[in-house]
């Protein structure tokens, strides 16, 4: 009995020791022979090969499995842990170098063609944990790039802000039919919101859109600029302006235009304010007097210095054609002038003093700087200061046209009445 325990011990050990120096090993229910490049080839039809299943604690786990070797591979069937250091069921193996459990990819993992589901936004992303730009590509051609200081780039080539489109177009567009959610005016339509949400923002702080082109090859040259402005600096108050701005030749950028919240038109040709042009409820002109205002002298043109239309001094606007509104809808107390306020008016008329005469105007240089006077050619009409008052207009330095007409016409009526009771006499006395 003990000799063949003896031979059976003695079989063991060099059969297993054949197996410990062998070259390569395979194991299989049927006598195979392990392929030459393999340390150890498994073979089988309906079996697989069960790796050891741990249950982790967390992927910085080094108590489950004591000392682990480097590439350590193992199956975790423990859900633990909290985020970042969190494991879930699945194959892992141990790093060293990062003194962890690291994962094996599987479509948990992975961003896969046709969508994932059980995604985490706080630890699941796609992108980069360095400081490397991220790309997109279709035809193996840059289309976009994410860089690594968060700026947005369309088209091929690097962002100079959040968001930059390289040689293209920026397009918002609905497609046919298309009918968007909301109020009516608020509907999904084509919107682009500049909007700065401090509500403690001066009120020269909005939202600008700016035109550039390049003057050199480093340097923009803002060219045109729209700015949506508040009102005022006044906190969270909603009242607006729109000011639209060009840049001069070797220049700053300027104002052109302000439409204020009241919807209120100011032009200004420069920065100078007394050359604003005001147009509001009131008329053209300037804050002050919103109407069509001659300039600090009380002259000025209808056209150019080089294609003229006719002066305008002050309240005298000379023309082909004036009309005043004359309707009944328009007048009130309505009464027909009586005979002695007829007569009142008559004997005013024939104190008119019709003169002959030139109207003096500054001469200007080419930018605008007095340079001295020039008459106009000679005209004739009525002096002011020698008119009735009552045609006189009210800062005294014109005549009311349409009240001079009418003046002018009860003196024609008052003078035919006359000439009528004359030739009457006449008629009598010839008999």
């Amino acid at each position: 009995m003990k000799t063949r325990k003896f031979i059976f011990t003695v079989f063991l050990i060099i059969f297993f020791g054949e197996i410990i120096i062998a070259q390569n090993v395979g194991i299989s229910e049927t006598a195979i022979t392990p392929d030459a490049s393999s340390i150890l080839e498994v073979k089988s039809t309906n079996k697989g090969i069960l790796i050891p299943r741990v249950s982790l604690t967390g992927t910085s786990d080094n108590t489950s499995i004591s000392s682990a070797a480097n590439s350590l591979f193992i199956y975790n069937i423990a859900t633990a842990g909290t985020i970042p250091s969190n494991v879930y069921p699945g194959y892992y193996y141990w790093s060293s170098s990062n003194s962890k459990w690291l994962r094996l990819c599987s479509d948990n993992d992975a961003w896969l063609l046709s969508g994932n589901n059980g995604t985490n936004p706080t630890t699941d992303f796609i992108g980069t944990t360095d400081a490397q730009s991220l790309l997109f590509k279709t035809n193996n051609i840059e289309r976009m790039r994410i860089e690594s200081s968060g700026n947005v780039a369309i088209g091929e080539g690097s962002s100079w802000g959040k968001l930059t489109v390289n040689n293209g177009r920026f397009v918002v567009q609905n497609l046919d039919g298309y009918v968007g959610s909301g109020s009516t005016f608020y509907k999904d339509n084509p919107w682009i919101y500049l909007w700065s949400r401090e509500t403690n923002l001066s009120s020269s702080q909005g939202a600008n859109i700016i035109f550039a082109a390049m003057q050199n090859s480093t340097d923009a040259a803002d060219l045109c600029m729209i700015e949506g402005l508040r009102e005022n600096a006044i906190t969270n108050n909603t009242a607006s302006r729109l000011i639209f701005s060009t840049r001069p030749a070797n220049d700053n950028m300027m104002r052109r235009l302000t439409i204020d919240s009241n919807g209120d038109f100011t032009f200004k040709p420069d920065n100078e304010s007394d050359k604003s042009i005001v147009f509001n409820d009131l008329g053209m002109g300037t804050n002050s007097e919103p109407t069509i205002v001659p300039s600090t002298n009380n002259f000025g043109f209808i056209g150019t210095s080089t294609v003229q239309w006719w002066s305008i001094y002050s309240k005298n606007i000379y023309a082909d054609n004036v009309n005043v509104s004359s309707s009944k809808q328009w007048k009130a107390n309505i009464t027909p002038l009586n005979s002695q306020k007829r007569f009142e008016l008559y004997e005013e008329f024939k104190k008119l003093d019709v003169v002959s005469y030139n109207f003096i105007n500054n001469k200007m240089d080419s930018i605008g700087n007095i340079v001295g006077d020039k008459h106009l050619p000679e005209t004739f009409g009525l002096i002011v200061e020698n008119s009735p008052e009552i045609i006189v207009s009210d800062n005294g330095n014109g005549i009311k046209l349409y009240e001079y007409i009418s003046l002018l016409t009860v003196a024609l009526q008052e003078s035919n009445k006359r000439i009528d009771e004359l030739e009457a006499k006449i008629a009598e006395l010839e008999k």
